[in-house]
């Protein structure tokens, strides 16, 4: 019964939060199929949690979904645009960015390429200083904010963004 309860509570969380992005990319797939509750967009699917978690359990929550998913890796300013879509002016959510193996050395949790970034000026900083360590990457929202990217201590729980390859046919 608790199952019943999360599914429909994730349900009703990605329906509420996913027009956003229905308005303005539509729910289009052109040589490729994305699950239920995936939106498709380059050649990737990708799925919204309106739930919170700490970076590490976002990760983990995109991995349980498919093997090939993780947090969201942002490769133009196009992309960056579409995934701050899903978030609807609501609050930060986590990407897959991230300086846990090394800090300073910025890298994608799915292991792609480095090719675009989008920090907020002056970011990343570690302003938490000896207090933690910010090693994640949220994509932020406010007025002077929005869709800029911030390094936060990866206890924090935001929102997230999933990515996987679409499902291409037989």
């Amino acid at each position: 019964m608790a199952a019943v309860r999360v599914f429909i509570f994730l349900l009703i969380c990605w329906t509420a939060s996913a027009a956003s992005v229905d308005e303005k990319y539509g729910h289009i797939t052109a040589e490729g199929t994305c699950p239920d509750l995936w939106y498709p967009y380059n050649g990737y699917c990708y799925k919204y949690y309106e739930c919170e978690m700490e970076w590490t359990m976002a990760e983990a929550q995109c991995l349980t979904d498919s093997p090939t998913a993780h947090l969201a890796s942002i490769h133009s300013s196009e992309e960056n645009d579409f995934v701050f879509a899903f978030q609807g002016g609501l609050n930060n959510i986590w990407i897959g960015f991230n300086d846990r193996a090394q800090q300073y050395t910025w890298e994608w949790s799915d292991g792609s390429p480095v090719d675009y970034t989008n920090w907020h000026s002056g970011e990343p900083n570690n302003s938490c200083g000896l207090l933690c360590e910010e090693n994640c990457v949220e994509m932020q929202v406010g007025s002077e904010f929005n869709d800029k990217w911030n390094d936060e201590d990866c206890t924090t729980k935001n929102r997230f963004v999933c990515k996987m390859e679409w499902i291409t046919g037989p």
